[in-house]
């Protein structure tokens, strides 16, 4: 259920319009450039606020302006390394112990309008009439997050057969 709610929420995301601000609020995109002369960083990127750790960080973000310059540690800046290592460009190894400032220029905020759940989405993402209630929407998504289990289990499998195979199977090759 938690995947399938996700899922949704992520659908309207992607499907839902973009509306400017004036100001970053908590539920805001920032399009910005994070720049260190120093790791030779000058990355142009896009990420909801919400992904930021802690408060100060928060803080930091909340009524900025477009044309504000930031300046950030690295060091716990998200909540997953992994955003850090997208959003300023770095190799995943570098982001996990990165402890440098940088400066973020906000270059435009928005937010996104989540897209209604209605006839129109549903036959964007299904096709025309696959799809006619909430309910069926839902269902479809949960059997596509299944299917998408059922492959990655057969794939698991073929690999831990194929892997026992070769470990257990002895045979004497000719010398020649």
């Amino acid at each position: 259920k938690k995947m399938v709610d996700t899922e949704l929420t992520n659908m309207q995301e992607r499907y839902g319009k973009l509306k400017t601000q004036a100001v970053v609020e908590k539920n805001s995109n920032v399009t910005g450039t994070f720049k260190n002369e120093e790791k030779e960083i000058d990355k142009k990127t896009t990420f909801k606020v919400a992904k930021l750790k802690g408060k100060k960080n928060l803080d930091k973000f909340l009524n900025a302006k477009t044309g504000d310059v930031l300046e950030l540690k690295t060091k716990g800046l998200f909540a997953d390394n992994h955003d850090l290592m997208h959003v300023l460009g770095v190799s995943h190894d570098e982001a996990h112990d990165l402890d440098i400032l940088v400066q973020f220029t906000i270059e435009e905020i928005s937010e996104t309008e989540l897209a209604v759940l209605n006839q129109e989405l549903f036959d964007k993402i299904f096709g025309k009439d696959v799809v006619k209630t909430e309910a069926e929407f839902k269902d479809k998504l949960k059997a596509d997050i299944e299917k998408q289990f059922e492959q990655q289990a057969d794939k698991q499998l073929l690999n831990a057969v194929t892997e026992s195979l070769i470990e257990n199977t002895k045979f004497d090759l000719p010398g020649a």
